[in-house]
């Protein structure tokens, strides 16, 4: 049993999921802790290897969750194949300007049969589409 701000949760290694977080902002990371709380191995990714690198020493993103500490389960990584590779579970958490442009930064890598969970929400500026009707990913993906 661990404990994080007084939640206890134990770390069941057949229940637990790989998850990825693709986003570093506060959505991101709001969700990787709530998905570490619930006993899951998360990894968080930016685009940005200089903020993963403060994340990684600090265990804090002053910028948008400052006093937040994340606990040592977390882990971030700016490897974009690796953390693709090793996820069983992708959650994109870019701003919606982004999500096409880290959808196609992802694409080679995604498994065969690989979700992802776009959790972004907003439409995206130069077409203005919903982030659901952004057509970039391959036939291969799952995209919940």
């Amino acid at each position: 049993m661990y404990s994080y701000l007084g939640i206890y949760a134990a770390r069941n290694e057949d229940l637990m999921v790989k998850i990825g977080i693709l986003g570093a902002g506060s959505w991101g990371l709001g969700l990787a802790m709530l998905l570490n709380n619930n006993g899951h191995e998360v990894t968080v990714w930016s685009v940005f290897p200089d903020e993963i690198k403060e994340l990684d020493e600090t265990r804090e993103n002053k910028r948008c969750l400052p006093g937040v500490i994340f606990p040592e389960h977390i882990k971030f990584n700016a490897d974009t194949e690796y953390v693709i590779k090793n996820s069983d579970v992708l959650i994109l958490a870019v701003a919606s300007p982004y999500t096409r442009s880290t959808a196609k930064l992802i694409a080679p890598f995604v498994k065969e049969g690989q979700y992802i969970v776009n959790v972004g929400k907003g439409i995206e500026e130069h077409t203005l589409k919903t982030l659901c009707e952004v057509k970039v990913w391959r036939k291969k993906l799952f995209l919940l």
